[in-house]
């Protein structure tokens, strides 16, 4: 239970990373158009490998037509880094879903509907058997030797 917690948080976490790139992206996309704009000369643009690169140039009398590739250029780049984001995103919250429906079915497998008063079970994370002598909701008092204890029903696994 502890190992899933920290793989949705890590997923999580991840998730979070990727928006706050996203959004540095388009902040730094928006000051290169701002400066663009007011400068009149092209920036120089570093894109993902095998795409080509904005480079200096002197824009003459028309700023617009010389910028306005490079920007579209921007454009894409972050278009595909969004969606790359994106489906990682999607991916985790699927790794998450799967990690769920596999969390539901192991509860079937520990019997918990068989736990009764006298029953003998263990704690999922341990290896002593202990005897079940309350149930009270879901909680029940549970006897390991000398050592009594409440625990929820769905910690239990029941062995006979």
């Amino acid at each position: 239970m502890r190992e899933l917690n920290d793989r949705q948080l890590k997923a999580e976490h991840e998730a979070e990373e990727m928006r706050r790139e996203y959004a540095r992206k388009s902040e730094r996309l928006d000051e290169r158009q701002e400066s663009v704009q007011q400068s009149g000369t092209r920036t120089e643009f570093s894109p993902g490998e095998g795409e080509e690169s904005c480079s200096s140039s002197s824009t003459g009398s028309r700023p617009d037509r010389a910028t306005k590739p490079c920007i579209e250029d921007i454009r894409k780049y972050l278009s595909v880094e969004a969606t790359k984001m994106a489906e990682k995103a999607e991916a985790a919250a699927q790794k998450k879903a799967a990690r769920a429906g596999k969390r539901k079915n192991s509860r079937t497998k520990q019997h918990v509907d068989r736990i009764n008063v006298g029953s003998t079970v263990r704690l999922k994370e341990g290896r002593q058997r202990g005897e079940v002598l309350e149930i009270k909701g879901k909680r029940a008092t549970v006897a390991f030797g000398e050592f009594r204890t409440r625990v929820e029903l769905t910690d239990l696994i029941w062995v006979r």
